[in-house]
Formats: C-alpha cells, structure tokens, sequence
C-alpha cells in the first residue's frame, strides 16, 4: 500500500483543506496499524491544545491531535509533521516495549542510576542518549515495511530546518560531537564544520562501527552499548568543555582567545597529542581495549579526576540542546498524562507480545500451561488473584525443569536389553493383560463378512437351540484359547518407596536415586492408566497405588512424605517429590521410617488391605534405599521382620559398594532380599528388574 507525498507546505496560519486532512488521516491509520489510535484535527481539542492522551476507551490507546496548530507552531509541511507524528509514536512503541521485558526492567533501573549519579550534568548525557535513539527511531520510520517514502521528506527537514547550519565550532565540544553526528547520519553528503579532535574521534567511532553497534538493536541493547563504548568518549569532551565553563554565546574558541593554539594547550603544541605522544590508535593499534588504557583503567574517569563528579552548578550547556526534533508530545502532555499513555501502550505491547508467544508455542508447551491453570485452579487460586501471573509463571517454570526430567528418564537404557527402562516397565501391561483378558469366542464356520450372515444355516439354528437349552459352548464356536486352570490374578499392587537422604548421598548418588525412584512412579502411573483403558476387556482388574517417604536425621521426625498413597501422580505430587528428593544431611535412620510406617499401617484405617494381603488378592512392596549402615541397625532386621510376617515384600537396595544390606537378606525367594548397586547408574535398571519379577 502506497501514497504519494506531494501536497504543498502550510505557512503560517494557512488552514488545512479537507484533502490535506483526508490524507493525514490515511497516512496515520496506514502507519499505526491499530498499535495506537491518532485522532487529527478533534474539536475537543480547541485552539490551544497541541495533542491530549485518551486512555479511557482502554484499546488502543487513543491521542487527540491538533495537526493544524502542531504545524503553525513548528512551521511544518504536511509530510513534516508525519515525519515527526511518526517518530513520536515510534518513541512511545520503543519505550513500551523497554518496560514489558525483564531485561528491559533492569536496564531502566540502571539507567536511573546512572542518571542520578551524573547530579547537574545528567541532561547532557541524555542529550547524548536521544541523538542515538533518533537516529534509530527515525530509520524505522522510513524502513522498507513502514513509509520509505518520506525519506526525503525527513532528509529536508535535517538538512534545512533542525539543523540548518552545518558548522558547529562556536558549540561546546560534546556539543559539536552530537549535532554533527546526528545531522551527518540523515544528510550524509555535506561534513559538518567541528573541531579537529571531535572530528578525530567521529572518524574513529564510524571505522569502529561503534556507531552501528549503538544505533541496531533492542533499546536495551543500544543503551548498554551507548554507555560502554560512547559515554567514554563523550565524557571526555565533556570534561574539555567544563575547563573552559565561560562559554561564549557569540564568541568562537577564536575570538575569545582561549582556543587551545592560543593557549598553548594545543595537542600538537604542547606536543602530547596522540600521534606526538605514540599513543594514538591508528599508529601503535594500541587501543583502549588492546593497551588497557581505558579511562577506568587509566584513573582518568570523571569519578576518579573529580573534575565532572564535583560539579554542583547548573549545567551551563542546557541552552545548547534545543536544536533538536520537535517533540510536541513531550511539549503537550503532562508528566501525569504521559505516564498514563505509556503505561496504556505497555499494556498492549504485552498483549501483542503474548499473542505472538502463543503463535510459535509448541503443542506441548500449550499443553504445559493447561496443566498449570488446571493446578492453580485446583488449589483455589483465581486468575483474578493479584499474584496469579508471579504464580503462573513460577509454576510454569517448575513444571518445566520437571518435564525436562522426565525426558531425561524416558532415555535411561536397559544395559542388557537396550532398550528404554521406562518403556520395559510399560511392556508388563502387555504380560498382565495377557493373563487377565477375558475369553473370546469367534465363529466355527465361515461367515460372509459382507453381510455379517452365518452361511452354515443348520449349525446356526442348532447352536441357537443349544445357548437356549443352557449350553454356553454351542458347537458352532470355538474359544479362542483354554486355559485348563487359571491362574489367581491379583488384583491391587501397593508400591512404597523409602528414599536415603542422608549427607552421604549428596551428588551423583541422589541425582541417580532421584531418577530411580520418580521413574518408579511416573512408570506405575502409566501402567494404571493404561490397563485402566482396557477395564471393559479384562477378567480380573488390578490397580497400582505407590508412596514415598524420604528419611535423614536432619528431618522432622526423621522422614518426609515424598507421595502420598495412591494411583494418581498429579502435578502438584510430581514437583513436590522433585523437590523434596535432596539429600537434607545428618545420619541414616532407615530403621525409624520402617517402624513409624509400619505402626501408621497396622491402624483401622488399613484393616481391609491387610486381610487382602493375607487373602493373596493385594501384594505389598516396600524398597529400601541407602548407601550406608544404619543407625540401628539392631532393630532394623526386627521392624523387617514385622512387614514381612504380615506378608508384605521387603527389599533392600544398597547403593554403591560399601552399602549393607545384609539385614534384608533370607532364604526366601530373591525379592524378600536385598540386592546392591556398584554404581548409581544401575539403580533404574535393578527396579525394573524387580518390578517385573514381582508384578507378574
């Protein structure tokens, strides 16, 4: 979508014609895109009133403008003043999108600080910062995907209005820095008039491309590279031009004699000029960064010399920044009324930033985040709640590090089979249905699939009679197989997992016990649900309920619950568990956890699931892990024995080679014993191994 730009300029008091104001507004409507509404010429407005912010209607934001009188006052063309609306509007786009990022956050802080250290002289080092950002914004004004047309336009209004003159040597230096570099930037065929050192350095900075490196980027980006490589420089002029602090208003360094060649300050007459002294860049390539001889570096900074740190006068050079781009929106609103706007825009920013986030998300993290609103919804947090995005965003976060986890057991192999440990314990589901399908019965004779009719007549009519009189086997089906005695399924599997976390398993052993045991119950979750899936189809149903406890002698009581009983394993138990599972220090006392479990289990509560024990229709497995003796380990073989003699399965998993797992040992089959671990590496493996031995 194109316009053309040749409408005539106003002068002075010259009213805009309905074409004019026609085609501003297309203009606007084209470059704003929505982001922001501009409306021209509102008669709320009157005549005195240049532009007044409207957040009420809430999106978008809204300006009222007073295009005919923002003209008059600035003595600009129609194409003018978009060049300058455009620049506004690309100013408060740029600031939003500063405030709605953490790494924008923290670099607004640092320039407050910054600022507040730089005392009187801070506006000349914003003066600095707004030739920079100018130069930025105004390239995006005239980008190839918003109006390049009115690069002309904006190359006029440099060349012949804001920087009429292009000699700068009656202007302090840093002063002289800045318009020069400015006005070069956007009228880059005529060199500005400057004092040969500004000159020097303005050479230095564009073969350096220190120049591109400050005006591309993020706004946090180009500020941090304005202070590290620019400020330098400026500072120095800076500090040149606060020795000489009688500054003529007509007066060139010439006439008023203080020019360095008539004081004999001259670099080249005092001889210590860089190329005099050997310590220009250009001839010994010794640079700040190549000779360490930074200003820091050097003790030569402001802070160090005192020369700009000790100044407490008014900055004698505010007259010298006025040459700049008219910000008439700076000049119209009020700081309250500025800050409104801004903070209307941010919030859209951030809308359209979410809205772009949410396009390139991936089905899983979309699936990620509805796990998030399902938790947070279910522990009674409303997304009204004043903490609810801190709480989304944190929890999201913790959800992830754990699904990164979860991939990370998903690739743990078998060292015999090598194959998925994670994938083997999934394939009992395929061992326990086979054992538990019901049995099926499939027709004898063909049938003409077609019309589903059974083409043997007298057989049909005869296996009809026969269901009818009682016979449940008719002779015109068969069993798809016969079983001569069924076994007896079990119908309920506990899994309690008892975890070490004593000093002694800090690092490898922990990170390995952690995987073992989280693998065991994010395993034994999708096994339940699997065969819950197949319910219609299977004989006897079963289910796997698992828990975790956690023991050190530097807990509470000398354990923790990592997972309350139960064949769920929801978001909230999984980033508990994750969290929980740490070493915590002090002793080993695997003896007391297994005692206060056992006296929690013998209560009412569990009678029912003791006399299924009793009665072979639920198994009971209870894994040990520990890396070292116990404490007790007197009493640890006597409250063994109790679980056992109630019928549950005890075992002990020692990790690492000096682990002692002898007192789980018996002459029972193997998995009423312990077995030990040479390496944590091994300890996903030898679950399986168990699981699977005892399960089926």
């Amino acid at each position: 979508m194109y316009f053309t730009m040749n409408t005539p300029s106003l002068s002075p008091r010259e009213t805009l014609s309905d074409d004019q104001l026609t085609m501003l507004k297309n203009w606007v409507a084209f470059y704003a895109k929505n982001d922001i509404y501009i409306d021209l010429n509102n008669p709320q407005l009157g005549n005195n009133l240049a532009a007044v912010p409207d957040t009420t209607q809430g999106e978008p934001p809204k300006i009222m403008v007073n295009a005919q009188l923002v003209m008059e006052k600035f003595n600009l063309s129609p194409s003018e003043f978009l060049v300058v609306l455009f620049h506004e509007i690309e100013h408060l786009f740029e600031d939003a999108e500063l405030k709605s990022s953490l790494e924008g956050k923290s670099v607004i802080i640092e320039r407050k600080q910054r600022q507040k250290a730089h005392g009187n002289l801070a506006g000349s080092y914003h003066f600095l910062e707004n030739v920079l950002r100018d130069m930025f914004v105004n390239e995006r004004v005239v980008s190839m995907d918003k109006v390049p047309v009115l690069r002309d336009n904006m190359h006029d209004l440099y060349q012949k209005k804001l920087f009429a003159t292009k000699d700068y040597r009656e202007k302090p230096l840093h002063q002289q820095f800045c318009n020069a570099l400015l006005r070069e930037h956007f009228v880059p065929e005529e060199e500005c008039q400057v004092h040969p050192k500004v000159r020097k350095l303005l050479r230095r900075m564009v073969k350096s491309w220190i120049i591109d490196k400050t005006t591309a980027g993020s706004l946090e980006e180009r500020l941090k590279a304005m202070w590290k490589l620019v400020e330098p420089t400026f500072t120095k002029l800076l500090e040149e031009d606060i020795k000489n602090q009688q500054i003529p208003e007509k007066k060139t360094w010439e006439q008023q004699g203080e020019h360095w060649e008539q004081q004999g300050e001259h670099w080249e007459q005092q001889g210590e000029s860089w190329e005099q002294q050997g310590e220009h860049w250009e001839q010994q390539g010794e640079s700040w960064e190549q000779q360490g001889e930074t200003w820091e570096q050097q003790g030569e900074t402001w802070e160090q010399q005192g020369d700009l740190s000790s100044w407490t006068q008014s900055n004698p050079f505010e007259k010298y920044y006025q040459n700049k781009l008219p910000h008439f929106f700076d000049d119209a609103l009020s700081p309250e009324e500025r800050e409104k706007l801004a903070e209307s825009i941010k919030q859209q920013v951030e809308k359209k930033q979410e809205a772009a986030k949410e396009q390139l998300k991936t089905p899983e993290q979309k699936e990620l985040e509805q796990r998030v609103k399902r938790l947070l919804q279910q522990e009674g947090t409303s997304p009204d709640s004043s903490n609810y995005t801190d709480l989304f965003h944190q929890t999201l976060e913790q959800l992830t590090t754990y699904q990164n986890f979860v991939r990370q057991l998903e690739t743990i192999k078998d060292t015999q089979t090598w194959k998925s440990v994670m994938e083997e314990l999934l394939h009992l589901f395929d061992k326990i249905k086979s054992t538990r399908m019901k049995r099926k019965f499939v027709p004898k004779y063909p049938i003409n699939s077609d019309y589903g009719v059974k083409l043997h007549w007298p057989s049909l009519a005869q296996g009809i009679a026969d269901y009818h009189s009682g016979n449940p086997y008719p002779e015109m089906f068969e069993i798809d197989s016969f079983r001569e005695k069924r076994a007896k399924n079990v119908g309920n599997f506990e899994v309690m997992i008892i975890g070490d976390g004593s000093y002694s398993m800090k690092w490898d052993k922990n990170r390995e016990q952690k995987k073992a045991i989280l693998l065991v119950f994010e395993a034994l979750k999708n096994l339940h649900d699997r065969i819950a899936l197949q319910k219609e189809r299977m004989e006897s149903l079963v289910s796997f309920e698992t828990e975790g406890y956690l023991f050190s002698g530097n807990l509470p009581d000398g354990h923790i619950l990592l997972k309350p009983k139960g064949s769920d394993f929801s978001d909230r138990e999984r980033l508990d568990a994750y969290t929980k599972l740490w070493y915590a220090g002090g002793d080993t006392p695997d003896r007391k956890a297994l005692s206060d479990t056992y006296t929690e289990w013998m209560t009412d509560t569990h009678a029912l699931e003791r006399k299924e024990i009793q009665t072979g229709k639920r198994k009971k497995l209870i894994f040990v892990f520990s890396d070292g003796e116990s404490n007790e380990a007197s009493r640890l073989k006597a409250a063994i024995d109790r679980w056992r003699q109630q019928g549950v399965y005890v075992y002990g998993v020692g990790i690492g080679d000096e682990a002692d797992v002898s007192h789980y040992l018996t002459n029972a089959p193997k998995q009423w014993g312990g077995e030990i671990c040479s390496s944590p590496e091994q300890l996903a493996q030898v679950m399986k191994n168990l699981l699977s031995d005892i399960i089926t």
